[in-house]
């Protein structure tokens, strides 16, 4: 019901952590897991963009993308996906501080 409560955040970060880590590097379903809860997050912005749990819960997702891509060839241009995000919420409402902010 509620896409603000601590607990449900925190306890989602647990989980997408040990699901990584249990994965042992099967590129596809890491893969699928973070392109999974990063279109969750986008859809929840949708509805409020200014939900910062959905923030940070994206910032920790796209630090997991970093840490994993970091040593592949293929991997997937981060700065573009989070310029897009910026640009498509800014245009939305230019007021969007979370937006501006995730462009420095």
């Amino acid at each position: 019901k509620s896409q603000k409560v601590y607990s449900i955040w925190f306890h989602r970060k647990w989980v997408v952590e040990r699901l990584f880590k249990e994965m042992n590097g099967d590129e596809e379903a890491i893969r699928n897991l973070l392109n999974n809860e990063l279109d969750l997050c986008n859809q929840l912005l949708a509805v409020d963009e200014r939900n910062f749990h959905c923030w940070n819960h994206r910032m920790n997702l796209m630090d997991l993308m970093r840490t994993w891509g970091k040593d592949k060839s293929n991997s997937m241009d981060l700065n573009a996906i989070d310029l897009k995000l910026s640009t498509d919420l800014i245009n939305r409402n230019f007021s969007n501080y979370s937006a501006w902010h995730l462009r420095t």
